[in-house]
């Protein structure tokens, strides 16, 4: 009997479709969706994103049901396909949020030097069972869970480190949530006739949008209202492709002026760095400006003086222009960076990249204007359609420690030093750019070859 075949993973990625422009009216009526569904996200935040509701968030039948108790769907004449939608994407968010404060709780305990092993041990083990962690945070007797042999860790202490961490780093949700998308189930939606039929306010009435491709799906949507038209995204699963020609392992160094220098020597997205230096000093200016308006509007309110305030909030600050612009911009670079990724697959043909491992971006004795441009860097997108692509292409994608790989000559190892944007080895005579050598590096840190200079 032949061996079975091993089962071949999926990948979920996100298409996208466009309607056609759209009249005010439709317009309207989508915004309203919108900002009913926000109400909805920032009911369930207020309401279930703290201590107490830890118990209800998995898996989040009982919100559902509380909420449907609390008249806040007849409040606000919205579908329950719209309704639950918007929920379970709120409970999703405060998921998330738990997770990632656990996380840096876990890591700060790592850390401190103060706990013991079987303190530690303690700690990883209520962060890991909810039941455990919403025990300790509401300060409800539970059974403590075995440690190391031997241990006995001060539990109460343990418990106030636990609740002190999570006062200090859990970020309040919904604060600042814009209404220009909505999620739709797959109950309330119908493509017929070159478009997608919404559900309406009104039972058995759908509202129909004219799309510009004949693309039909069956799983739950997310509509983005833009100026006059939408964008629908949509799940799709795909099996990773198979390339047979593509052999070559690849060491990638990431920087701001140009994303990806391979070790190969080949660069990609050239002009990453001059388009977000653009946009960077674009926006530094408008704010300065805004600034300026938004001081003149405060002392106006001191003065008493409202009617002054109006005018300058009406006619200066142009908030929703500001952000149409940055989304134009951000559009255009994302655009840039898929470009540059496919050139860099199609043209490296890698069976695996090895890229660094994310490390701090600021450094403390950074310019303000530095940090406002690195903060503006998308090199956490580049990292996530990169590996996005990779998924998608069959691609290894390993991270290593970066550390050293960028003040060791690549040629022959010893420390060498930065000029600019070019590496100069005075032991050898080497000379080249900075990323490559780097990427060199990289590469030889993924086989296991490299040596820092103090290891020569």
């Amino acid at each position: 009997m032949p061996p079975a075949k091993a089962k071949q993973a999926k990948i979920i990625r996100t298409v996208r479709q466009h309607s056609e422009p759209l009249p005010e009216e439709t317009m309207e009526f989508l915004r309203g969706l919108a900002e009913d569904y926000a109400k909805v996200k920032r009911y369930v935040y207020r309401r279930y994103s703290g201590i107490g509701s830890l118990g209800k968030i998995y898996p989040g039948y009982d919100v559902q049901k509380e909420l449907r108790a609390s008249g806040l769907r007849q409040e606000l004449n919205l579908p329950d396909s719209y309704m639950a939608v918007a929920a379970m994407d709120a409970l999703g968010g405060i998921r998330s949020a738990w997770s990632n404060l656990k996380n840096r709780i876990a890591e700060l305990a790592k850390k401190n030097e103060n706990l013991t092993d079987g303190d530690r041990k303690y700690i990883f083990t209520v962060l890991r069972q909810g039941a455990m962690y919403a025990a300790v945070l509401n300060d409800k007797p539970f059974e403590r869970p075995e440690v190391l042999p031997g241990a006995e860790p001060d539990y109460r202490r343990l418990d106030n480190l636990v609740r002190r961490l999570t006062r200090k780093y859990k970020v309040a949700l919904g604060t600042r949530m814009e209404a220009d998308y909505f999620g739709v189930s797959p109950n309330a939606y119908a493509y017929r006739d070159g478009g997608i039929r919404l559900g309406s306010r009104t039972p058995q009435r759908r509202v129909f949008i004219p799309l510009t491709d004949n693309a039909v799906h069956a799983k739950q949507l997310k509509i983005r209202l833009l100026e006059d038209r939408i964008e629908v995204l949509a799940p799709v699963e795909s099996k990773p492709k198979r390339h047979p020609g593509w052999t070559n392992k690849v060491a990638l160094s990431i920087g701001y002026s140009t994303m990806f220098t391979s070790s190969g020597g080949a660069e990609y997205g050239q002009r990453l760095g001059e388009m977000l230096s653009a946009r960077s000093e674009r926006v530094y200016g408008k704010r300065r400006l805004r600034g300026a308006y938004c001081g003149a509007c405060r002392k106006a309110l001191e003065r008493g003086d409202a009617r002054r305030a109006r005018a300058i909030r009406g006619s200066n600050l142009g908030t929703k222009k500001l952000l149409a612009q940055n989304r134009r911009e951000m559009s255009g670079v994302k655009a840039y960076i898929n470009a540059e990724i496919r050139r860099m697959l199609e043209t490296e043909k890698p069976r695996e990249i090895i890229i660094p491992a994310r490390s701090k971006l600021f450094a403390p004795h950074m310019q303000k204007a530095t940090k406002q441009k690195l903060s503006r860097w998308t090199a956490g997108y580049a990292r996530k359609r990169l590996a996005d692509k990779c998924a998608l292409d069959g691609v290894k994608l390993t991270e290593v420690n970066a550390a050293c790989t960028g003040a060791a000559c690549a040629d022959c190892g010893a420390a060498g030093r930065r000029s600019g944007r070019v590496f100069v080895c005075e032991a050898c005579g080497a000379k080249g750019p900075h990323h490559l050598n780097a990427a060199r590096n990289i590469l030889k840190k993924a086989e296991g070859t490299f040596k820092t200079p103090q290891q020569r």
